[in-house]
């Protein structure tokens, strides 16, 4: 399962526990490069959070990736579909659209 996620700082924060967490997190994140996992990880330029994009085998792996981040991040997370799963995507819409939008003679 890939998931993109997007954390930007919460307003008001300690920050000197905001930079324990995210070292922290970075260091998790180093683990999931060595297992192939990470795909993406980058700063969002003006604003104080980044973006990531990971696989993961479960929502569950994902929540405790995420979990230690909570209390300093506002944090977003998309489930992404591949290319592949997209043109399925697509195709089961097709067939669906003449059921939904009746075809006129």
């Amino acid at each position: 399962m890939l998931f993109f996620i997007k954390a930007l700082a919460t307003e008001g924060i300690d920050w000197e526990l905001t930079l324990q967490a995210v070292k922290g997190h970075l260091e998790d994140l180093e683990e999931l490069k060595k297992k192939g996992k990470l795909i993406f990880h980058g700063a969002i330029l003006g604003k104080k959070g980044g973006i990531e994009i990971v696989r993961m085998d479960s929502s569950e792996e994902l929540a405790d990736l995420l979990n230690p981040m909570m209390p300093f991040f506002d944090i977003e997370v998309m489930p992404l579909i591949n290319y592949e799963g997209t043109l399925k995507l697509v195709g089961k819409i097709e067939e669906k659209i003449p059921e939904i939008i009746p075809v006129k003679s």
